[in-house]
């Protein structure tokens, strides 16, 4: 059965089949990048990247940078642009990359990913000095996107700017960029062929349905077919439900051997199998259909373990057509949608930055290395600063910086490695305990996403590692100069555990625990009570799905570690009570029921109100009410003092709490109020009163309730008889509970007139034969408020 596509959007330019929309803005790109550089904004398919580079070598004798995101496509771009001059890659046209170059000494046009050249720019920072830099792609906004771009504003606003700065995207808000870099937009319309865009909805087996879609397009189509899919996973669930005739190839950045695109000129049509790395940069030939599943993968990086989420998201609106873009590149094309026109008004249109969800580590020490703390670089978008603190104390654990924040020695050796910098600080935390060469070896498995495949505490020769793994070893040990032999001293388990104790894992019974108290879970069966160092997992929600570990003994963990005995107060089951317990980390080994001296008490609760806050505490309705109080006032005066967090009211609770033989009696209402100085708990009173005097003269309690935005006072009918208009508390007039002579409730009044005309008559209907004894007047706002029977009053005239 066919899937029906239906076409729903169409887009076309007038402009001739041989030119590209880039092209008529050549003149306002080398006028503004003669006075310093532009912001280029251009369709997809417009020809920026093979393009615009060239126009800019035939202007100047300086080098010219071009920034890549992705590795694959860096050097497929190097290849086209070469080709374009009628070349080989390592003439004019070469590119950077962190294991592989191809340049030459005519080489001036240099394609490179964003990460290389930014350990280039720190090596050799007059690189830049009257280079042009061209940031390609910039609305992925991965973090060295970013980075780079905060360094190159830095360097031309501070230094020198004689650097000329390019920045280029199809799909990005550039307001922001504008206005930081002063530059101007130069801005190109419209596609160069006709495209059109078909939806139709898939079933929740999607991966299936892109399988029997993609082999009708391919039966129909004279050219190849481009489908986008999220990863590695899906890329070979699908492949598999292909017929074996059917050429495929694929594209992705984990791939061995760079694939012959050029080989596609002449090949016979090919279904495309590829992540978002064709998104962009390249052009593919013969490509005049896409399909495209709607998903892409990305990575979440928890601020304080480090540790990888990997999730499957929808794409956004921009992501959609940059994709649909690559069908209409070299002509008329279609693009087919795996989801509805509903669906797609749904999907947001740009993904949040990368920065927003990254571990900001190392990118913290190579601002260091740049020479500003990473919070004042001219970032397009601040970085959150729990982000930046999660990243600082790790560094300071690591020993990579000091207390001023300053770049140690330790730190920069872990640069030097160009690693991870978990990865950078266990290598050189292994050279400074001599197992150099294991821990080179280690590294070498962990930066290649090699599987660890060996025990690294009890093996000594390298002979059974792929050359692929000694290879990197090697230009390991050349950068820290080292030499590399195949045979070596093993790993010490203590110079492990010294190097990543937050790595270390408890394991009891069925789960584990990392250091930090983050649950782990295995799905292979593991030792009760065994320890192991974390190497490689996914997060899963709350808990981490450990891939790869290294097993170490006890002994070790417990000569490199310094376990903490602390009391702690417990309140689960029937009987609250303390208990001694031992920590690694926020790891528990041992615990047993203690009778806590006065000062561990004290530190028992403190650490028990910090982290439970208000529900470690009892609050009786009077100071529950000053909570009530206190937000009121706080609304209504910004200057009013906030509520306190957890972390304030365990301090506030500190002075009370060394005389109290049970935490339920600690008088919080009373510690609350002596927070506030004489002329603030004044004020309070006469904002946020207690009380309110009613017209019969009796005092009554008011009641707030902040999160329903009310403000009450409760009264019999009677004691309001005579009031006109209602009282005004923190700026709001109080509702008024009355109740009947027993006190059960007959009317809650927010407008006083409408109640005496239109409810008080039908209640006096109703009520005064039931309480004959008490007044019931015809005109109740000329009768005296009362609390008395009509017998008292008369009793009293």
């Amino acid at each position: 059965m066919k899937i029906a596509f239906c076409p729903t959007e169409t887009f076309s330019a007038d402009t001739p089949f041989m030119q590209l929309p880039i092209d008529d803005i050549k003149q306002p790109v080398l006028q503004a990048w003669q006075s310093g550089g532009c912001i280029v904004s251009a369709p997809p398919g417009s020809g920026k990247t093979t393009k615009l580079p060239l126009w800019l070598l035939e202007q100047s004798d300086q080098t010219i940078y071009l920034l890549i995101p992705k590795r694959l496509a860096v050097m497929l771009a190097a290849k086209q642009l070469a080709a374009n001059l009628g070349e080989s890659v390592g003439q004019r046209v070469g590119y950077r990359l962190r294991h592989e170059a191809r340049v030459g000494e005519s080489t001036r046009l240099i394609v490179t990913t964003y990460g290389s050249f930014i350990r280039m720019v720190l090596n050799d920072t007059s690189l830049l000095e009257s280079s042009t830099v061209i940031l390609d792609e910039f609305h992925e906004r991965s973090v060295d996107q970013d980075f780079c771009y905060a360094l190159i504003n830095e360097y031309a606003e501070v230094l020198d700017d004689s650097v000329r700065r390019v920045v280029m995207s199809a799909t990005f808000n550039s307001r922001k960029i504008e206005e930081q870099t002063g530059l101007p937009r130069v801005e190109s319309d419209g596609f160069s062929h006709p495209l059109s865009v078909s939806y139709q909805k898939a079933s929740k087996d999607w991966v299936s349905d892109a399988a029997q879609v993609a082999r009708q397009l391919h039966a129909e189509s004279d050219n190849h077919v481009l489908v986008f899919l999220p990863g590695l996973r899906e890329i070979r669930a699908l492949g598999s439900r292909l017929a074996s005739d059917i050429p495929t190839l694929i594209l992705h950045g984990q791939l061995d051997k760079t694939p012959d695109i050029q080989s596609l000129e002449r090949a016979e049509p090919t279904l495309i199998l590829a992540t978002n790395i064709a998104e962009s940069s390249l052009t593919l030939p013969r490509v005049s259909t896409v399909l495209d599943c709607g998903y892409e993968r990305c990575v979440n990086t928890d601020a304080t373990t480090g540790i990888n989420q990997l999730r499957t998201r929808k794409i956004s609106k921009a992501s959609a057509t940059q994709r649909a873009g690559r069908a209409a590149r070299l002509g008329p094309g279609k693009a087919y949608r795996l989801w509805s026109e509903a669906e797609h008004e749904r999907l947001i249109d740009h993904q949040p930055p990368e920065i927003e969800q990254a571990d900001l580590s190392e990118h913290y020490l190579l601002a260091l290395r740049w020479g500003s703390p990473p919070a004042e670089l001219p970032w397009p978008d601040k970085p959150g600063q729990h982000r930046l603190t999660a990243a600082q104390n790790k560094l300071l654990q690591w020993r990579a910086i000091d207390e001023n924040n300053r770049l140690t020695e330790h730190g920069t050796a872990m640069l030097n490695t160009g690693l991870s910098p978990w990865i950078a600080h266990l290598l050189v935390c292994c050279a400074n305990h001599a197992v150099a060469e294991a821990g080179l070896y280690l590294a070498a498995h962990l930066s290649l996403n090699k599987p660890v495949d060996y025990d690294p505490v009890h093996t000594s020769t390298a002979h059974a590692f792929s050359s692929a793994v000694k290879k990197e070893a090697e230009k390991l040990a050349a950068r820290l100069g080292y030499r590399l032999g195949s045979n070596f001293s093993p790993l010490s388990e203590t110079a492990l555990v010294s190097a990543l104790p937050d790595r270390l894992i408890f394991w009891q019974n069925d789960k584990g625990q990392l250091f930090n108290g983050t649950q782990c879970s295995s799905r292979q069966s593991l030792k009760p009570g065994s320890w192991m160092i974390f190497l490689e997992g996914i997060q899963q929600g709350s808990t981490i799905v450990l891939n790869e570990w290294i097993s170490v003994s006890e002994a070790a963990v417990l000569q490199a570690t310094a376990p903490q005995t602390m009391t702690e107060f417990v309140t689960t089951g029937q009987q609250p009570y303390f208990r001694k317990i031992q920590k690694i980390g926020d790891i528990k080994i041992s615990e047993q029921r203690c009778t806590p001296d006065s000062a561990e008490k004290t530190s028992a609760w403190l650490k028990h109100i910090a982290n439970q806050g208000e529900k470690a505490l009892q609050w009786p309705e009077q100071a529950t009410q000053l909570k009530q109080r206190w937000l009121f006032a706080r609304e209504h005066d910004s200057s009013w003092p906030a509520w306190p967090d957890e972390q304030q009211l365990s301090a506030i609770a500190e002075p009370y709490l060394g005389s109290l033989s049970t935490l339920n009696k600690l008088n919080i209402y009373e510690a609350m109020l002596q927070t506030l100085s004489y002329e603030q708990q004044q004020s309070l009173a006469h904002c946020c009163p207690e009380s309110w005097q009613a017209p019969s003269g009796r005092t009554v309690a008011v009641h707030y309730d902040f999160s329903n935005g009310n403000i009450s006072a409760q009264c019999k009918l009677q004691e309001a008889f005579g009031l006109r208009e209602l009282p005004t508390i923190c700026g709001q007039s109080l509702s008024l509970e009355l109740t009947a002579p027993n006190g059960r409730p007959v009317a809650k009044v927010t407008d006083l007139k409408h109640f005496w005309d239109t409810v008080y008559p039908q209640v006096r209907k109703e009520l005064r034969g039931r309480y004959a004894k008490h007044p019931w007047p015809e005109d109740p706002l000329n009768f005296q408020a009362t609390t008395k029977t009509n017998r008292q009053i008369r009793v009293h005239q």
